[in-house]
């Protein structure tokens, strides 16, 4: 499992094997999509609801009589099969948050870079530094990388990188995040994982 080296200007460089510490046996794709789902519910609001039968006002007197309409009985014109009706077991609001252990989180997140790297989309960007905020330098290093406009990016930076993840965010195609806190859910779905040089040992380092 190898990640690809990229120079300040974006020139592709070297393939690099994983370190030891971000390098896994078996790639175990059902422990990334429990690690994935479960900081994607984690996110969900739960706010979704709707009105039962009892929620519903009106309706308190039966619309026509027991017999002899030729129509079915009804005992309410708030009956689910109503226009205008409450809903039959609808979703009501709820949590749908769920605990990890913190352990099984991270060792999902080092199967999603190993993930990456056995895909050829781990991508390392070493000795970035920008001068100032600039959008349009840090697009150019991605496309001379033939990484956008082609690929969605998930885009790591450190915190020292005070003028790096102001000049990404505002590139359409690319997410960024800070390498302290990854998010599963972007680094698994975005096409591409780019990382600064800084970022990478982080990360690495959290692993150890």
């Amino acid at each position: 499992m190898k990640y690809i080296v990229i120079d300040k200007s974006g020139a592709r460089g070297a393939e690099k094997e994983l370190p030891a510490e971000l390098a896994v046996k078996e790639i175990s794709f059902p422990l990334i999509h429990e690690v994935v789902e479960i900081e994607r519910n984690n996110r969900r609001q739960g706010t979704h609801s709707t009105k039962t039968k009892a929620m519903v006002s009106g309706g308190g007197k039966k619309p026509w009589r027991q017999k002899g309409t030729g129509s079915a009985r009804q005992g309410s014109t708030r009956n689910p099969q109503f226009r205008g009706g409450g809903v039959a077991h609808g979703p009501q609001p709820r949590d749908y948050s769920k605990e990890i252990p913190r352990a099984k989180r991270k060792n999902g997140l080092k199967h999603i870079l190993a993930h990456k790297a056995n895909l050829n989309s781990l991508f390392v960007i070493d000795g970035l530094k920008l001068e100032d905020y600039s959008t349009k330098v840090a697009y150019e290093i991605l496309k001379k990388a033939n990484i956008l406009p082609s690929e969605t990016v998930c885009f790591v930076f450190a915190d020292g990188d005070q003028f790096v993840e102001p000049s990404v965010r505002n590139i359409q195609l690319v997410q960024a995040m800070n390498a302290k806190r990854l998010q599963a859910p972007e680094l698994y779905h975005n096409s591409a994982l780019v990382m600064t040089s800084e970022a990478f040992d982080a990360v690495s380092a959290s692993f150890k």
